[in-house]
């Protein structure tokens, strides 16, 4: 979320004021006053610097430097990521041995700013099934894709 947030600043933007896209929509739905853009942004900010914060405490100041100078060079877009990815990702952690949780979230943090060919890859087969049965990737549930009832924290 502390990726993508920042992105999206520029397309929700659009929705808020007297000419906001909101009206193009329905011109029955109220306006959102511009300030309360300004507003909902700054909490945003304040809760993407909290997940960043909270990152650097498990993986080192260092490391999260360098996460997010990756961050700054990808050219990544999280509008419609797929979020079975995330899915995978913290299971993969949960079964991961609390020792090694920190160098685990570490790949896991990379592999989320700068997507790998295994997001690619999977992203690809849930356009296709989502073609498929007429759908979004969204509705598509992978029955293998299961938290484990117990894990240590």
């Amino acid at each position: 979320m502390a990726a993508s947030v920042p992105k999206m600043y520029i397309f929700s933007s659009e929705y808020y004021g007297a000419k906001g896209k909101r009206t193009d929509i329905d011109d029955q739905l109220p306006t959102i006053p511009y300030s309360d853009y300004i507003r909902d942004k700054a909490n945003l900010d304040v809760l993407c610097a909290g997940i960043w914060q909270a990152l650097g405490e498990a993986i080192g100041d260092e490391e999260l430097e360098k996460l997010i100078q990756l961050m700054q060079r990808a050219d990544e877009s999280f509008l419609y990521y797929a979020t079975h990815y995330i899915d995978k990702c913290n299971i993969e952690l949960l079964k991961t041995d609390v020792e090694k949780r920190k160098d685990k979230l570490r790949n896991i943090a990379k592999r989320i700013v700068k997507k790998p060919q295994a997001y690619m890859n999977m992203e690809a087969d849930l356009r296709y099934w989502a073609k498929e049965y007429k759908t979004t990737i969204y509705e598509l549930h992978d029955p293998k894709v299961e938290y484990p009832d117990d894990f240590e924290w």
